[in-house]
């Protein structure tokens, strides 16, 4: 009995100990969490380092929460756009219809281009019954852009290795730059260099790339169709073009009101632009030049005249640096929008194609009239005389004609030829045509420029980037880390 009141009482006096220091434990708990003393009523030994590690982990959080954006950097955009500009370059394009690479579509305006002359050519070709396979098949035949059996052992021919190499290189940076905030245009722009390699994969391997998905004579009674897209496809490009070049100059116009260029080294620096913008004109346009002297005269005095306007607009443009007048600077900016180049280049095209217009009607009633229903008999047969696929020159813009042997009085033929010439040596004096618009014969001169054009878009990419570009507004999110 005494025994075992002695284990109750032993077992009384623990269970009283035991919900006193619980009690005591949880009023100091509660006191502390009052007061923010956790960590001196509850660990008193340690309380200094405690202390330390919370406040630091206090702060961690409030700065996670509280950090600014990370805005996106001019060489993030910079690279993505570069990457997928180089992964366009990897396919051929009509514009400038080179073996392997195309330069040109360095210029998300000429990957514009390539997707719209695509779809004009598959609505065409779907409509007269070829179907997708036929419609892509006809189109890359008719463009110069299919391939060979030799060209087996290309990259582009294995549709599993095109995709993987893909996904590694162009795909992450394309997710990078539309995954951005703000960055409206060079979102676009990566849009535009994603979208026309796609459409170009999706033609390429619908079109069969050695073996075609229909029989010739599918497409044996669709000629002057061909002919007539094959322009509408050339005047595209030329806008493209076009529109590119005056993208460079609002560059350097912006460039030239910037703050930088408002120091002491303003004017030289213009002074190296000119000199660049120079260079790239002379070097477009020279070789055609000497080549076609004994052609027309009359192409020496244009192409000097296009050299002294824009020598008096970039001399103006300096003027306007220094801030002599306001009105200089105005009047500068109003030429940078209507450069001499694109005016005098349209106003020939629009002529040329007027005149080759009523030169076919004053053909048409001149055989009408029966005065002559017989081809001259001095009418060459060379390869010059056919108006190739790409060949482009604006006199033949508007022909219905395919050979010079198709103007059957020897007057029109002659007019005509006359017209040609005078033209394609007009059209060569302007360097806004110099790119898409050459005939066969001349591949290595179209290699060299649209090489040099792809190396002027990437000096005025990386002009914009790394001087008039602006992160204010862009937030580049976190996820984005994730891929390089």
């Amino acid at each position: 009995m005494h025994t075992g009141l002695t284990t109750a009482t032993l077992i009384w006096c623990h269970v009283t100990i035991a919900v006193a220091s619980s009690s005591t434990w949880t009023d100091a708990t509660a006191s502390a969490s009052m007061d923010g003393s956790w960590f001196q009523t509850a660990s008193p030994v340690n309380s200094s380092n405690s202390t330390a590690l919370e406040n630091h982990a206090i702060a961690g959080n409030a700065t996670a929460c509280n950090s600014p954006p990370q805005p996106v950097s001019a060489a993030s955009a910079l690279w993505a756009l570069i990457a997928l500009a180089i992964n366009a370059m990897t396919q051929r394009s009509g514009a400038d219809r080179l073996d392997v690479l195309s330069p040109a579509r360095s210029s998300p305006l000429v990957c514009l281009a390539d997707v719209i002359v695509v779809v004009l050519w598959l609505a065409h070709g779907t409509r007269h019954g070829l179907g997708v396979k036929g419609s892509m098949y006809w189109y890359r035949k008719e463009m110069g852009l299919l391939r060979v059996k030799s060209d087996r052992h290309l990259i582009e021919g294995i549709p599993a290795v095109t995709i993987f190499f893909f996904i590694l290189g162009p795909l992450p940076q394309a997710i990078k730059a539309i995954g951005t905030v703000g960055l409206h245009w060079t979102k676009a722009w990566a849009a535009l260099f994603l979208g026309a390699w796609c459409v170009e994969v999706i033609v390429r391997f619908s079109a069969g790339l050695f073996q075609p998905p229909m029989e010739e004579s599918a497409i044996t009674g669709l000629e002057s169709l061909a002919g007539f897209l094959r322009k509408v496809s050339l005047i595209f490009h030329q806008v493209a073009f076009v529109t590119q070049y005056s993208i460079w100059l609002w560059v350097i116009i912006t460039l030239s009101q910037s703050e930088m260029f408002r120091t002491i080294l303003a004017v030289p620096v213009a002074g190296f632009l000119m000199i660049v913008y120079f260079l790239f004109i002379f070097t477009a346009g020279l070789p055609s030049m000497l080549r076609d002297l004994e052609v027309f005269h009359s192409g020496i005095i244009y192409y000097c005249f296009f050299i002294v306007f824009e020598g008096l607009y970039m001399a103006v443009l300096i003027w306007s640096i220094q801030r002599v007048k306001d009105w200089i600077g105005i009047a500068s900016e109003a030429l940078a929008f209507v450069p001499g180049s694109v005016l005098f280049s349209g106003a020939i095209y629009v002529f040329s194609l007027v005149c080759t217009a009523l030169l076919i009607y004053f053909d048409d009633k001149l055989v009408q009239l029966g005065r002559n229903s017989q081809g001259p008999a001095d009418a060459p047969a060379s390869p010059e005389a056919v108006n190739r696929p790409g060949n482009g020159l604006p006199a033949n813009l508007a022909l219905s004609r395919s050979n010079t042997e198709d103007f059957r009085h020897p007057i029109a033929y002659k007019i005509w030829r006359v017209a040609e010439r005078s033209s394609k040596a007009l059209a060569k004096r302007a360097y806004l045509l110099s790119f898409p618009w050459e005939d066969n014969s001349e591949d290595q001169n179209r290699r060299v420029l649209s090489i040099t054009f792809a190396l002027a878009n990437l000096l005025f990419a990386t002009l914009y980037y790394c001087i008039l570009y602006d992160p204010t507004g862009t937030v580049k999110p976190s996820w984005t880390e994730l891929l390089g």
